[in-house]
Parts: C-alpha cells; structure tokens; sequence
C-alpha cells in the first residue's frame, strides 16, 4: 500500500514539473500563426496568393510578422511587434523590423514601412470582427484585413 502511495506521489510530481515548464496559450484563439488572404481597403484592395504568403504569429505578448514578397526597406522579410489583446481589441503597441544582428524599434508614427503587411504606422489598434479556429477579421476605421488559420 505504501509503495502504491510513493508511486502516485512521484507520478503527480513529474506530472506537475513537466506542465509548470510549458509554457501555455495565453491568447485563448489567437495564438497561432494566421495567413493574411486580404487587405480590403475603400480605395484599394488587395488580395494575397499563397505566393505572398504574410504570415502573422502570436505566443505571449509578440506577434512576428513574415513575408516572403515584401521587403522591408529592401533588407528583410521579417517584423516583430508587442501587442495587447483583451476580448474584442488588438493593440499593436511597438514593432521592429527585424535585421541580422539586431531588431531596430520604428518610432516614425507616420511610416509606410508596414503597409504592405496589414499596419498603418508604427502601432495601430483593430477590432476583432470574428475570431475562430480557422478564421480571423481585423477592422479599422479605413480597413479591415482577412486571415486564415495556417
């Protein structure tokens, strides 16, 4: 009976260490990596093919951005931002583009360095129009991008 009471204490404990080391979604359905199908502005929009594949990933607080098209000031594909998401709003609060040796903040508000990957500026908030296991609509006022889960 006691060696049956050592087993279970030891299984709980290995259990309980294995779990405390994962780290778990914290962002409930957003957390992920998203395909940006489309940018559907009132002037202009834009479809993607999966041959411009932009790629939005969320874990934690950051959110990566790739994009095997579009190059950012010509030298890199890929972005990283922090962002706040709390039910129906997504806060992208700080992006970087990305460099072999370093990340380099954007402070330039005005900047189009990040149109072309769905953000205006250098943070822009959205609202959550619909969020599920396969799809995802972001709305400003002057847009609303379209993603799908990948």
């Amino acid at each position: 009976m006691k060696m049956k009471a050592n087993i279970l204490i030891a299984i709980t404990f290995l259990i309980t260490t294995l779990m405390g080391c994962e780290k778990l979604p914290e962002n409930g359905k957003l957390d992920g990596q998203w395909q940006l199908m489309e940018i559907q502005r009132q002037e202009q929009p834009t479809k993607y093919t999966k041959d411009d594949a932009i790629y939005w990933r969320f874990q934690l607080d950051m959110l990566m951005i790739h994009s095997r098209k579009e190059l950012l000031n010509g030298v890199t594909y890929d972005t990283s931002a922090r962002f706040k998401y709390n039910g129906n709003q997504l806060d992208i609060t700080k992006t970087y583009i990305h460099f072999i040796d370093r990340d380099s903040l954007l402070t330039d508000p005005n900047t189009t360095a990040l149109v072309p990957l769905g953000i205006d500026g250098n943070a822009e908030s959205f609202t959550i129009e619909e969020l599920n296991r396969k799809n995802m609509v972001l709305t400003t006022e002057k847009k609303r991008l379209v993603f799908r889960k990948f």
